[in-house]
């Protein structure tokens, strides 16, 4: 759990996800990660009870649990996950 605690301080935005294509990965000392859980067995069950969110994919931001994907995909759907992210200082492209 400290390792998991230690890699939610280190980025701002970090999601914990399967099965990443090569083109998601992002360099490990880069505020904005995406881990592939699938390669951790530890990774992937500590963050399931860390959360107490029974499913991955999972994303954060500055620590806190945003939500899985049906309540990221929602948030950005409707701005309210641009919104958010304004508001913890993360700068985001147009898409």
């Amino acid at each position: 759990m400290r390792h998991l605690s230690r890699l939610l301080v280190l980025a701002s935005l970090l999601a914990f996800a399967a099965s990443l294509p090569a083109s998601a990965q992002v360099a490990p000392d880069d505020a904005r990660r995406t881990l592939d859980v699938l390669q951790d067995p530890a990774i992937r069950q500590g963050i399931k009870e860390f959360s107490n969110w029974p499913t991955i994919p999972q994303l954060y931001v500055k620590g806190e649990l945003i939500g899985g994907c049906d309540i990221v995909r929602e948030m950005f759907e409707t701005g309210e996950l641009q919104q958010v992210l304004s508001d913890k200082g993360i700068q985001t492209k147009a898409a």
